[in-house]
């Protein structure tokens, strides 16, 4: 692929994933993808709810086709699976590869993209890439599977509606401040 090959959504999404310069897993990789396009990124990847929170098919195989161009590198790692230590299952860790960063140093986005990757990337850092289910499933919740009655009770009445969606996965306190903590960084 030569750089005049790469499309302004491949220039996007690999600057974003090569300056989170590890994604662990995944999950995190689809909520970070999430928020990139709640932050008005040109990002047109459909996301629906799914057990782990917002998830988009089309990001899973566009994810898949960047990995086999050799643009993106996924690595194996056992993790500890279902809360057991004992049990382990396989994440998936994705960085971007020499040859993408080739191709990302003679591409240009504008200083407006440039400044939603970066917020977007600190966003991350700041809450912990870990917390991404919790933080993209509240915020798909508030935005998209309440009503206009549900949003007028919130933050009352958002662990209930967590726990409709993602029973059991999330304690009070933490629904709470994933709330509060997206209502500071503008994203509610």
């Amino acid at each position: 692929m030569l750089a005049s090959e790469l499309d302004h959504l491949d220039a996007i999404l690999l600057s974003a994933f090569s300056q989170m310069r590890r994604i662990p897993g995944k999950k995190a990789l689809q909520k970070y993808v999430y928020f990139l396009k709640e932050s008005r990124l040109d990002i047109d990847f459909k996301f629906q709810w799914d057990k782990w929170g917002p998830y988009s098919s089309e990001l899973a195989t566009y994810v898949d086709d960047l990995v086999a161009e050799e643009l993106l590198d996924s690595e194996e790692e056992r993790v500890p699976f279902g809360g057991s230590v004992e049990s382990k299952g396989i994440q998936y860790n994705f960085s971007v590869t020499p040859k993408a960063e080739k191709l990302i140093a003679s591409v240009h986005l504008s200083s407006d993209e440039t400044k939603k990757i970066e917020d977007i990337v600190k966003f991350v850092h700041d809450i912990k890439p870990g917390n991404l289910e919790l933080y993209a499933s509240v915020h798909y919740i508030v935005n998209f599977l309440t009503t206009k009655g549900e949003r007028d009770r919130l933050p009352g009445s958002l662990t209930d509606l967590m726990d409709d969606y993602n029973r059991g996965r999330f304690d009070d306190a933490e629904i709470k401040r994933a709330y509060d903590n997206l209502k500071t960084y503008h994203f509610l």
